[in-house]
């Protein structure tokens, strides 16, 4: 059902029209249907821009929870991360150098591992190597992906605090208070 629009030069917008054209020439009559009835009859554009702005702060807010809870919670000799600048997904970045199979193991397994000691301790985060375009080359780094679109702040803490969790478990790294840090 997704659909959308562009904003952009004449040679621009004629090139994604030609490619609609010969790809999946027009939305879905569904996604047409709801967009008109929601921009022409219910909100109109105003509305829709408000529910964006909306959208916005609130990404923004608990991008921010995500962040401080990463701050607080990961280890941070092994964990990484840049702040999302749009969008509702954080990526991780895991120095999986450092985890105890290294060269014993490969990534895959490590990944592998760590995944699935996080949903034991009852946080669901995606596997970086999902995304992957090229199947069966792992590359040489690993991440893992999370969300804060739809959880409240203190599960979205919560979640971060048991991957870290899992994190110093898979690394053998001791927990100290609640600050995050590593001994």
């Amino acid at each position: 059902m997704r659909t959308g629009w562009i904003t952009a030069s004449e040679q621009v917008v004629e090139r994604f029209v030609r490619h609609s054209e010969c790809s999946v020439q027009q939305p879905a009559g569904p996604s047409q249907i709801i967009l008109y009835k929601l921009l022409e009859e219910a909100w109109g554009h105003g509305g829709y821009l408000d529910w964006l702005i909306n959208l916005r702060l609130e990404y923004t807010k608990r991008r921010d929870t995500i962040l401080h809870s990463c701050e607080n919670h990961l280890p941070r000799p092994i964990a990484s991360w840049d702040a999302p600048m749009a969008g509702m997904f954080h990526w991780i970045k895991v120095d999986w150098t450092k985890h105890p199979a290294y060269g014993s193991k490969p990534l895959l397994e490590i990944e592998d591992d760590i995944f699935k000691a996080t949903v034991e301790k009852g946080a669901l985060l995606s596997k970086g190597s999902w995304f992957r375009a090229e199947q069966g080359h792992p590359g040489h780094d690993m991440f893992f992906r999370t969300t804060f679109a739809a959880a409240p702040d203190d599960q979205i803490d919560e979640g971060i605090r048991r991957f870290g969790s899992a994190l110093r478990e898979a690394f053998g790294i001791l927990e100290s208070a609640t600050n995050g840090t590593t001994s």
